[in-house]
């Protein structure tokens, strides 16, 4: 049995891919700025280091949520086109940012 596209949702897929999607998206952009709130805590103690991953992480995050819709319309329209593809650029991008940001963490940490 299919779901019946709505309003709410411009699909009918009964997995709800675009809704999972979006939700790892945010659970992504969360945690950035959560980590961007845990540097914030750390910027007395390390100074200036932080300044910019601070500013990554935020930046990250906020362009993460702000991208958000069009992400998922963009989705939801591919389903209901039967043409969807993956954001590999995405993710590949946030992967390497998540890898810098993790390098740059390490470096601070053991300098100090």
């Amino acid at each position: 049995m299919s779901a019946v596209a709505g309003p709410c949702r411009p699909h009918s897929d009964d997995g709800l891919q675009p809704e999972r999607t979006a939700l790892a998206w945010s659970r992504t952009a969360v945690s950035f700025l959560v980590a961007a709130a845990i540097m914030l805590r750390w910027t007395p103690h390390f100074g200036a280091a932080l300044v910019a991953p601070l500013a990554l992480c935020t930046a990250i995050g906020v362009v993460i949520v702000m991208s958000q819709r069009r992400r998922y319309t963009r989705q939801s329209l591919g389903i209901v086109q039967a043409r969807t593809q993956a954001s590999v650029g995405n993710v590949v991008l946030v992967s390497a940012l998540v890898t810098l940001l993790g390098a740059g963490a390490l470096t601070v940490a053991l300098t100090g």
